[in-house]
């Protein structure tokens, strides 16, 4: 996939309501980019825990293993250690440090209402 001439993979997530209130989607292989942004966007009074999740593991087989992933909110430049609480509808875009996550996946926790839309953007120039 190209965007603006660049070439970059991206994912879309979905999660809606689940009855257990957590949600898991599988691990996503990072290894091969520099560059990963993640758009959340929350809907429908979002109110539930996003948690980025990454894993050194070798890329020749899914990891076993995940450790909690610092992110950086790309517009207010606030850091979040691991994972952001949505506490109504939002939209942020988080940027992530690539220096050794092989994996990447999100899970949802705490889930009370409303509706998850992930994009995740990888690319080795940005």
């Amino acid at each position: 996939m190209s965007i603006n001439g660049k070439d970059v993979i991206q994912y879309t997530l979905t999660t809606a309501q689940t009855t257990d209130g957590d949600m898991q989607h599988q691990p996503i292989l990072t290894a091969d980019f520099r560059f990963m942004v993640v758009t959340l966007k929350g809907t429908g009074g979002a109110a539930f825990t996003v948690n980025f999740l990454g894993s050194d593991e070798s890329k020749y087989a899914l990891p076993t293993f995940f450790t909690p992933l610092e992110v950086k909110d790309e517009s207010s430049a606030t850091f979040y250690a691991g994972s952001y609480t949505f506490a109504g509808d939002a939209t942020i875009k988080v940027e992530l440090n690539q220096n050794e996550v092989v994996w990447f996946k999100i899970n949802m926790s705490g889930h009370a209402s409303g509706q998850l839309d992930a994009t995740i953007t990888l690319a080795n120039n940005l």
